[in-house]
């Protein structure tokens, strides 16, 4: 996690997405100035950011296969 970042878990899914998207295009455009210490630090933060898109797309996996536990009952494919 970068020091100087807050909490990403407040944010919503379409903030955080967001906000991912800005940082890459400030990544991209570090790589293209040659502005090694800004990409240093923009790297850690997309990383924070990629930890957060991970474990939210994780939680909604396992979300998915709870609520579908009772229907594997039901539906018989063969």
């Amino acid at each position: 996690m970068h020091p100087l970042q807050g909490s990403l878990s407040e944010l919503t899914n379409e903030e955080l997405h967001h906000k991912h998207t800005e940082i890459m295009e400030k990544l991209n455009f570090a790589y293209r100035t040659g502005n090694f210490a800004l990409l240093s630090q923009l790297q850690m933060i997309n990383e924070h950011y990629l930890e957060e898109i991970q474990r939210r797309n994780t939680k909604a996996l396992e979300d998915m296969q709870k609520r579908s536990q009772p229907l594997k009952k039901i539906i018989n494919v063969k």
